[in-house]
């Protein structure tokens, strides 16, 4: 064991989390503080305001129940171990997830405790992220905040990733993927293109949907319940249950296309292997743009899959982050992207494989945020 390893395990950790994208705040914090337990030995209690959000991922969370050795913990004001904790309460290491602001009274408990305190901020490819990643923000009480930053290099935070994921995902052969597919009521077609839609309410569901349908090779799109409503009743579209965290995995993998969103099925579509558009969280004046220009390029740098499918993937990836209104004046714009895009599957996924070959050499965030946490003790 080495001294990083001795200096961390066994300690107690807090994450906190607030849920403001939906199932994605409360995804990327629950696979989190499981990795945190599972393979680095750490006592970890994750507090979260929303727990409905996160029973539709991980079924039985539940206030007070301890799930995969995460103990749970319903996120109130007026719960005393958060508004006027005893010091001894405050954990060794407080972890305000995706820069939620911490609960006052026990933010306030901090100063006598002294615990480690790390800002896990949201992911990002731009460059700056590198800039900022590990930077402290002392306070005037003496306790200091460190910026930690998920990201796509070694200058980074990293990203979440088991460390049996990809084994996994190379044991999910055509067998399996039809037991899969089946047990959420889709029966395999051989050679049949299938697309996965997991988009925000705002998405071109309906355009997309169009497109497709217009052309020869037979499509389906899996819908999971409650996600764009529009597209019920649409010929192409196969509603099938919103599935746990697990499950998200394999119906990724059984798919030729995937349309996630946010960070928590993001990530997961990375590590997927398959071609992926990406649905940014949407901001004012289009702030998310540059966002996912800077994701596709610096994908497309990094996997190498060609000029034109590089090109077929930055187009339909910004025209599928493209304002409403903007979409509305020229509907012709995402049907010519994916009229672009379906040719270059093949190539974008052999590049999506050796992307995430080659970022699996690289140690994960959990793995990471250990290490920075250890020098800090």
């Amino acid at each position: 064991m080495s001294d990083r390893d001795r200096r961390v395990r066994g300690t107690r950790w807090d994450v906190f989390c607030r849920v403001v994208d939906n199932y994605g705040d409360a995804g990327f914090c629950w696979r989190l503080a499981r990795q945190l337990v599972r393979e680095h030995g750490l006592q970890v209690r994750l507090w979260i305001d929303d727990l409905s959000t996160l029973r539709a991922l991980q079924p039985g969370a539940a206030a007070g129940t301890v799930l995969d050795g995460v103990r749970i913990e319903a996120w109130h004001e007026a719960d005393t171990r958060l508004s006027a904790p005893d010091a001894e309460e405050v954990a060794d290491v407080v972890i305000g997830a995706l820069g939620c602001t911490l609960p006052a009274g026990y933010r306030a408990a901090m100063g006598a405790r002294r615990p480690v305190w790390v800002d896990l901020e949201y992911l990002s490819a731009e460059g700056w992220v590198r800039s900022h990643h590990g930077l402290p923000s002392p306070k005037s009480d003496g306790l200091v905040e460190h910026f930690f930053f998920p990201g796509f290099d070694a200058s980074t935070g990293g990203l979440l990733r088991e460390s049996d994921l990809l084994a996994r995902h190379d044991a999910f052969d055509d067998a399996a993927r039809g037991v899969f597919l089946a047990s959420i009521g889709v029966a395999a077609r051989p050679g049949e293109p299938i697309a996965s839609l997991f988009c925000y309410p705002d998405a071109p569901a309906l355009a997309l949907l169009d497109a497709l349908a217009a052309r020869d090779e037979g499509w389906r799109v899996l819908v999971p319940a409650g996600v764009a409503p529009a597209a019920a009743g649409h010929p192409l579209a196969v509603p099938v249950p919103f599935v746990p965290q697990a499950d998200y995995d394999r119906l990724l993998w059984s798919s030729t296309l995937n349309f996630v969103r946010g960070e928590e099925s993001f990530v997961r579509g990375l590590w997927a292997q398959r071609p992926m558009v990406w649905q940014a969280y949407r901001q004012a004046e289009d702030a998310h743009l540059p966002k996912v220009r800077a994701f596709v390029e610096g994908w497309c740098a990094a996997a190498a899959p060609g000029p034109e499918p590089a090109a077929a993937l930055t187009e339909t990836s910004l025209a599928w982050n493209a304002a409403p209104e903007a979409l509305a004046a020229d509907p012709g714009r995402l049907p010519a992207a994916l009229d672009r895009l379906l040719p270059a599957l093949p190539a974008l996924r052999e590049a999506a494989a050796r992307w995430a070959r080659n970022a699996a050499r690289r140690r994960d965030l959990a793995a990471r945020l250990v290490e920075f946490v250890a020098g800090k003790l």
